[in-house]
């Protein structure tokens, strides 16, 4: 059977270059960290999309749900965009906001972040009680710069309105003395600021201008520091409701059929590929050319 639907096969081709990339990433990961059992929050992710069921009824598999799979990555994007995008757009006059701290150390990440977090509610609740209410989304975001051996914490958010937004960034820098105003942002919100708010919490690239590399260890540590911690939260605002879509019933028979991932597409019992004439584009098949193994301390 070949896989003909112009639409899923899109879809398809972007879910097993993200598949492929999750592949050799995470076995990276684990090879950082010389584990010599797999955690389970990895094995679930190697198994992710590996199996497919097409009926009737569309496509179907099994998703693992972790932060740190590109598939479930790109999926959640989706999801938000669905779930926030019309009602921040409804919102008035918004406003693109950027809050930093100064770079932490290896140790100080998770220590960072959650302090991060506590003078952001005592900014909401310091600014309710003056009778100014935020309505927006906040996300968090870490990077990692190589060259310094730091990390950067940051939130990205959508605010409505100017007064709000600069009320914000204006307490922020009362609450964390280390920051300095130069570092902080606001600008106009526009399209491609709501698409900059929902793309992946952290960037793999390094984050400084002069280095394709991607730190294996360092990005391990993220991983580490983000456990339990919420990287998306409505301020003020809620979700819109996703509506199902109804199945439409096929006419006349449609044999289910089943693929399963090895490699680079998705083979059938017959070892027929899912996706016909496809190749992993170059860009991913390059993509742990840039892994760097380096150890990171503490310091």
């Amino acid at each position: 059977m070949e896989f003909n639907s112009e639409t899923n096969a899109k879809t398809l081709k972007n879910r097993a270059n993200a598949k492929f990339l999750t592949m050799e990433l995470i076995q990276a990961v684990i090879e950082i960290r010389n584990a010599k059992m797999v955690d389970k929050h990895f094995a679930r992710a190697l198994g992710c999309a590996t199996f497919i069921k097409i009926t009737d009824q569309g496509i179907t598999s099994r998703f693992c749900e972790n932060r740190f799979c590109l598939v479930c990555n790109r999926i959640r994007t989706a999801q938000l965009f669905t779930m926030y995008g019309k009602v921040l757009t409804d919102l008035p006059d918004l406003y693109f906001v950027t809050l930093t701290i100064k770079n932490p150390k290896k140790n100080d990440l998770n220590p960072s972040i959650k302090e991060m977090y506590k003078h952001f509610a005592l900014i909401k609740d310091v600014l309710r009680k003056q009778r100014v209410k935020l309505l927006g989304l906040r996300k968090l975001e870490i990077t990692y710069n190589d060259r310094e051996n730091t990390y950067h914490p940051h939130y990205h958010l959508i605010i409505s309105g100017q007064l709000q937004a600069q009320e914000l960034v204006n307490y922020w820098l009362d609450y964390n003395s280390s920051s300095v105003s130069a570092a902080q942002d606001i600008r106009k919100a526009d399209e491609k600021a709501l698409k900059e708010l929902f793309k992946y919490f952290t960037k793999l690239k390094s984050n400084n201008s002069y280095s394709e590399k991607i730190t294996i260890s360092a990005l391990n540590h993220i991983i580490n520091s983000v456990k339990g911690i919420r990287i998306f939260q409505p301020i003020g605002i809620k979700a819109e409701k996703i509506e199902k879509k109804p199945h439409q019933v096929s006419q006349g028979t449609f044999s289910p059929s089943f693929w399963d991932w090895d490699t680079d597409n998705w083979y059938n019992a017959s070892k027929e590929p899912l996706l016909a004439n496809f190749r992993i584009y170059d860009k991913a098949l390059t993509f742990s050319q840039n892994f760097d193994y380096i150890e990171l301390r503490g310091l």
